[in-house]
C-alpha cells in the first residue's frame, strides 16, 4: 500500500486549543495521560476528532526531543495506484479527488482513501503553523510502516506540489530510503501532473543528489505515487504485493 501524510516537527507537547481537532491535539491529549515512550511505541493508530472525522495519526521520534506528528491523507493499494485505476485516475496533488475522507477505517478497508484538495491545502497551512522549524512535510510510507527503517521518504511539502506541473524537477529530501539505499539532506528527481500522481523516479539521477537507489532500479522505476506497468519494482515495499 501507498501512504502519504502531511506532517510537522514538534517539541514534546503542543498547545493548539481545547478539543481534539487535529492529530496535534491528539498528541497533546495523549501526553496529559501517558508517557511519551508509550505514545511513540504506538507509532500509528486511528483516532476520532471532535468533528466526528476518523483519521490516522502517527508519532515518530526524530531525536533531539523532536517528534514528527503526521496525519494520513492518502492511502491506496497497489492495484488502485496503478495506471488507469481509481486513485491514479485522480491524477496528482494538482487535482481534487475524494475517497472516504470522513472515515479512514472505511478508506483503508476499501484500499482507497484520499482527502479533498481543499482539506490537504488547509492541513499543509496548519502544519506550517504548528511546526517548530517552520516547515510542513510530506511523509511517504508503505503499508503504514512509520518506523523509518525501510522504504520511506520525508521531504518538505513545497507549495509547488499543489500548484505546478513538472517532470524531473529537483526538490529537497530530508531523509529517505528506497530498497535499502538511503539519502539525507539532499535532492532528488520528482514528477507531478494532473494526468498522473506526484512521485519520484529512483532510476534517474539528474539532480546530482540522491542517486544511490539507482542501483538495482527498474527502467524508469516509479516510487511513492505512480506505478506504471513496466516501472513497478517488486523489491520496493509499496509495490511488493497488492
Amino acid at each position: 500500500d501507498e501512504d502519504i501524510r502531511v506532517s510537522s516537527v514538534q517539541v514534546d507537547a503542543v498547545n493548539v486549543g481545547a478539543g481534539a481537532e487535529t492529530c496535534w491535539d491528539i498528541f497533546d491529549d495523549l501526553l496529559s495521560t501517558s508517557e511519551l515512550t508509550d505514545i511513540l511505541a504506538m507509532q500509528s493508530d486511528i483516532y476520532t476528532l471532535s468533528s466526528g472525522q476518523s483519521v490516522r495519526c502517527s508519532f515518530v521520534d526524530m531525536g533531539d526531543s523532536t517528534i514528527l506528528v503526521s496525519t494520513l491523507f492518502l492511502s491506496g493499494s497497489l492495484a488502485n495506484m496503478k495506471e488507469d485505476q481509481p486513485l491514479e485516475n485522480c491524477g496528482g496533488l494538482l487535482n481534487d479527488c475524494v475517497f472516504n475522507e470522513d472515515d479512514v477505517s472505511v478508506g483503508e478497508s476499501a484500499a482507497q482513501y484520499r482527502w479533498s484538495k481543499a482539506t490537504i491545502v488547509d492541513y499543509r497551512a496548519l502544519s506550517l503553523e504548528q511546526s517548530i522549524d517552520g516547515v510542513a512535510y510530506l511523509f511517504l510510507t508503505c503499508n503504514q510502516n512509520v518506523a523509518m527503517d525501510d522504504d520511506f521518504m520525508l521531504l518538505p511539502f513545497n507549495e509547488d506540489f499543489l500548484t505546478t506541473e513538472f517532470g524531473g524537477a529537483c526538490y529537497e529530501i530530508t531523509k529517505a530510503d528506497i530498497r535499502g539505499y538511503g539519502c539525507e539532506n539532499d535532492v532528488g528527481n520528482f514528477w507531478n501532473s494532473d494526468g498522473y500522481h506526484f512521485h519520484i523516479d529512483s532510476s534517474l539521477c539528474e539532480c546530482g543528489g540522491c542517486c544511490a537507489w539507482n542501483n538495482d532500479a527498474y527502467p524508469s522505476e516509479d516510487n511513492f505515487g505512480l506505478y506504471g506497468a513496466l516501472s513497478t519494482n517488486p523489491s520496493f515495499t509499496c509495490a511488493s504485493s497488492d
